[in-house]
């Protein structure tokens, strides 16, 4: 039995894991330290009921063979893609060393690896850079109140991390627009030891630590003093008053 990826799962990694499971999917899905292995705790309750309550026929056994094959590679190809995304890493003080510097190695490796290349991450407008790596988010019928949607790499970078959440989104624009501009320095070869890069995260960091002040205190205005009284009318006021004594 196979569930349906779009309707399930939010990520290729989970989908094809639960196909390796064959067509006893559904004594799998009672164990539950087997699922938690790759799946979270709402994905593990839909697949369980969807499991339960389906009406399809088992696969055959060669079907079923070459979905499995099909998937052990796929599984295969995502490793040696964090292998390549692990040695790519090791060597962006060389490739990009002013992005390195602004946003991190293991971001700038994976905003690169998704862009394919710097000379494309270079060409990418600050809007499509800061959506690079965000996931479709299966509510599996939950509340979205709790999605943050168009959050990618840069989004949950340590830096944006360490922030208050209410400044996160607006520290992720700040930093995708430096991003642009040091992607097209790094493309150029310039300022190789990072400088440019280093300018651009202490501008960063300086307008975060603004967004973070209190706001001013406001000051007390005492009230002004009262005006004094024509003396015309205090003399009218007192002629008034004596005619009644």
């Amino acid at each position: 039995m196979l569930l349906r990826k779009d309707s399930t799962f939010s990520k290729q990694s989970e989908f094809v894991a639960n196909v390796v499971l064959g067509n006893d999917i559904l004594e799998r899905s009672k164990q539950t330290n087997l699922l938690a292995t790759f799946l979270t705790p709402a994905t593990i309750m839909v697949v369980s009921v969807t499991a339960s309550t389906t009406q399809g026929s088992p696969l055959e056994p060669d079907v079923l063979k070459r979905a499995t094959d099909a998937c052990v590679m796929a599984i295969e190809l995502c490793e040696m893609r964090a292998t390549i995304l692990a040695y790519v890493e090791s060597r962006m003080s060389l490739i990009s060393p002013n992005v390195s510097v602004l946003i991190g190695a293991s971001t700038a490796a994976k905003l690169m690896g998704h862009a394919g290349g710097l000379t494309a991450l270079s060409k990418m407008p600050s809007c499509n850079i800061l959506v690079l790596g965000a996931q479709k988010r299966c509510l599996s019928g939950f509340s979205s109140n709790a999605s943050l949607p168009h959050t990618g790499y840069i989004y949950h970078s340590d830096m944006v991390q360490k922030l208050p959440p209410d400044l996160r989104i607006r520290a992720s624009r700040l930093l995708a627009n430096k991003v642009t501009l040091a992607a097209r320095v790094d493309s150029f070869h310039q300022s190789q030891d990072g400088t440019i890069g280093e300018q651009f995260l202490l501008e960063v960091e300086k307008k975060i630590d603004k967004w973070q002040e209190p706001p001013p205190v406001k000051q007390i205005k005492p009230l002004p003093a009262p005006l004094d009284p024509p003396a015309k009318y205090v003399l009218l006021f007192f002629n008034f008053i004596a005619k009644f004594e």
